[in-house]
């Protein structure tokens, strides 16, 4: 139960009170939603969540959960939205895609030296701990490292600084690029698998950008990582190399700098 939904019970106060007495009956249907579970309460503009805290005599965190009151409920509902936008996507271009029972898929362009069988081999998480809770998880809060990728100078594109956010798009083009979801038990993995090329056809690079999550009625977590290797990409190297966490700045960089290849518009 929402903290939301629990002071309404315990205030004894129904939707319709709390909408009426704080300025419209009309948000009665949003306030409906969140409750039932239909909408994120991070959906709603700041003036209903304020007016909805006001009306019942709390301040504004007192009516949040910790992972909506620091975003990341929001991320974690971006994230499932995207997913479930790339699998309905009908003009999706790949030169090979498997969809797998569980809900999983891979899709990959520019495919080479590679067999186009791409299982699904991750099967639990690699920093997210499903049994702890969101305030408890060992991981770095991502405005830090949000804010440390923003520090960082920008460099302009480059052929060899083994780095897809600012690589040269005359080789990002050319480089095989897998797409890969995995459902796991209590959320999911959506990553870009990228082998980069130079103009003979010799293997500059690889990178990966993934992110993993949580998402159940209690609990929201997400976590972004890259990995980078001098090997070609296949699923036991992403499955056993060691990966970093980085930025939900650096993660999306990453996974846009590929969309253009499958004809995903950001």
């Amino acid at each position: 139960m929402n903290k939301l939904k629990k002071l309404l019970e315990e205030s004894n106060i129904s939707t319709y009170q709390l909408t009426k007495n704080t300025g419209g009956i009309n948000r009665s249907d949003s306030l409906e939603k969140v409750l039932s579970g239909e909408r994120e309460i991070t959906s709603l503009n700041l003036n209903l969540l304020t007016a909805f805290a006001r009306g019942l005599g709390v301040k504004l965190e007192d009516i949040l959960e910790d992972y909506e009151l620091d975003g990341t409920s929001s991320q974690v509902f971006g994230i499932t939205k995207l997913v479930d936008r790339i699998r309905g996507l009908k003009n999706l271009y790949y030169q090979f895609r498997q969809d797998y029972d569980n809900g999983g898929f891979v899709i990959g362009t520019n495919i080479r030296r590679t067999t186009k069988e791409f299982p699904l081999l991750k099967t639990e998480y690699e920093f997210l701990n499903p049994d702890v809770d969101h305030e408890h998880q060992n991981t770095t809060e991502v405005y830090k490292l949000n804010k440390e990728y923003l520090d960082k100078p920008t460099n302009h594109y480059t052929t060899r600084n083994k780095n897809l956010t600012n690589l040269d798009p005359r080789f990002n083009s050319h480089a095989l690029s897998f797409l890969v979801y995995t459902p796991l038990p209590t959320g999911g993995d959506l990553k870009a698998a990228v082998s980069v090329f130079d103009k003979s056809d010799n293997l500059m690079f690889s990178e990966v950008y993934g992110c993993e999550w949580i998402s159940t009625e209690t609990q929201k977590d997400i976590v972004y990582y890259k990995y980078s290797s001098d090997q070609y990409i296949t699923p036991l190297r992403i499955q056993k190399t060691k990966k970093e966490e980085i930025s939900e700045l650096e993660f999306y960089e990453g996974l846009y700098s590929q969309f253009q290849k499958f004809k995903i518009s950001k």
